[in-house]
């Protein structure tokens, strides 16, 4: 290993690859006065192998770590969604981290743990995004390369839903939010958006309010769906504004991520989380009858809002032959002064694989 001028009092250097998270490089500072007095200090530097979290760019390093209640900490794995460049020169990259299959049996590449979107902004100012979306606790590091600052990290958590680092002007600043999934007090969104049906009863819908034209109908973009071991099923994406409404409007260039988890015991959670500037009012229906039943508005101060349905509860009709469809059905209790009635209704088909 070459230092790029010992006798400098900025130095880089190319550390040599490892494969394991314990290597520790040592550098001993001595400085030296005009009349020949010293001082050393010693300077410990942690190296990370390249198989521990992801190089996103040439100059930014991010990772994630699931603190998983089956195996304890285990490496997230990075799913890159897409890529973009603004018309004035911002470049955005988003994805999500999810638990290895290997690791956990609710692992999977469609069942997002957290979201990501990082922002090169065009002033020069780069922000890294990370947005909880599961159960267990997650620490999110990132790594400007270009700087001198040490590895940023935080932890995620089911009530710290968000954490920001950025870089900037040669500083390292970070923030976090606190999030309790409820809308303001004074909150009452009006809009009536157009609606996207997730399934056959449960639409959902948002409304950007934006400073070039107003209130705008967001995109909805289907990321993916799954189903888990045990019978719960995610369906995940994001809704956008369109390019014909505002010059920053691209399918890769996330305003709200969004996850919808149709628990095994019945419980319907739809998961917005705000990933923009402007204002974001969010809807959902269910049983879809197209009046939305719940809305909230997400901002820069209240960026998670969630819509719960409770009282539920799935049942499933099957069949053993390999090829046929498997009806997926969700049933609902409804009480009246009466009676009380089970009411299913089909959620989705899909062929079983051999």
């Amino acid at each position: 290993m070459t230092l790029s001028d010992a006798g400098s009092d900025q130095v880089t250097f190319l550390s040599p690859q490892y494969d394991e998270d314990n290597a520790y490089l040592e550098f001993r500072l001595t400085v030296t006065d005009n009349d020949g007095f010293q001082n050393a200090d010693i300077l410990v530097v942690h190296v990370l192998p390249r198989s521990i979290g992801h190089m996103l760019t040439n100059d930014l390093w991010i990772r994630a770590v699931i603190h998983t209640v089956e195996k304890g900490a285990v490496d997230a794995v990075w799913q890159k969604g897409g890529e973009a460049k603004t018309s004035r020169g911002d470049t955005v990259i988003w994805g999500h981290f999810y638990a290895s299959p290997d690791d956990v049996s609710w692992g999977s590449q469609n069942n997002p743990d957290l979201f990501a979107k990082i922002w090169y902004d065009a002033s020069g100012r780069i922000d890294v995004s990370y947005f909880h979306v599961s159960v267990p606790d997650i620490s999110v590091y990132s790594d400007y390369l270009t700087d001198t600052s040490d590895v940023q990290s935080g932890i995620t958590t089911m009530t710290t839903r968000y954490i920001r680092q950025y870089y900037e002007n040669g500083q390292v600043y970070s923030e976090e939010k606190d999030e309790d999934g409820n809308p303001l007090a004074d909150d009452m969104p009006m809009g009536d958006p157009q609606g996207y049906a997730t399934t056959e009863e449960l639409t959902i819908g948002a409304i950007i309010s934006t400073e070039e034209k107003g209130p705008v109908d967001a995109v909805w973009e289907q990321g993916g769906q799954d189903v888990t071991q045990r019978g719960d099923q995610v369906i995940w994406g994001h809704f956008y504004a369109h390019p014909s409404d505002v010059t920053w409007g691209q399918q890769d260039n996330p305003d709200l991520f969004v996850k919808i988890w149709f628990d095994v015991s019945g419980r319907i959670d739809a998961n917005y989380f705000h990933v923009s500037v402007p204002d974001i009012e969010v809807y959902s229906d269910f049983p879809a009858d197209s009046l939305f039943d719940k809305a909230g508005t997400t901002t820069l101060e209240n960026r998670y809002i969630r819509h719960n349905y409770a009282n539920i509860m799935r049942c499933s009709w099957t069949c053993s032959a390999s090829g046929q469809d498997m009806l997926s059905w969700l049933c609902q209790i409804i009480k009246n002064d009466a009676k009380t009635e089970l009411i299913c209704v089909h959620l989705r088909s899909f062929a079983v694989k051999k």
